[in-house]
């Protein structure tokens, strides 16, 4: 198990694609919860994981930068992410 500044991460290394595989997709009614502006505002997803909520906020037209310190986790994010926090690619 990977760990940031000291605290253990829950999901990381081999867990990663489980994590992504096990957790169903956002639906429609979760982002407009979110009460977000409009299309293509771009919009922080922290704690990124595996990029679930980062897909469904591409897929809806917005500009997403992603926030994971999990490598792993962040190998799994959609392209067209922005990725910050030392991890993936800019």
């Amino acid at each position: 198990m990977a760990s940031v500044h000291g605290v253990e991460l829950p999901f990381s290394g081999s867990a990663a694609g489980a994590y992504d595989a096990g957790r169903a997709p956002y639906v429609p009614d979760v982002l407009a919860a979110l009460d977000l502006p409009a299309p293509p505002a771009r919009v922080l997803d922290l704690a990124a994981g595996t990029g679930l909520l980062s897909r469904a906020l591409l897929v809806a037209g917005y500009e997403v930068v992603a926030v994971e310190p999990d490598p792993e986790m962040a190998a799994q994010q959609p392209e067209g992410v922005e990725r910050l926090g030392g991890v993936g690619r800019r």
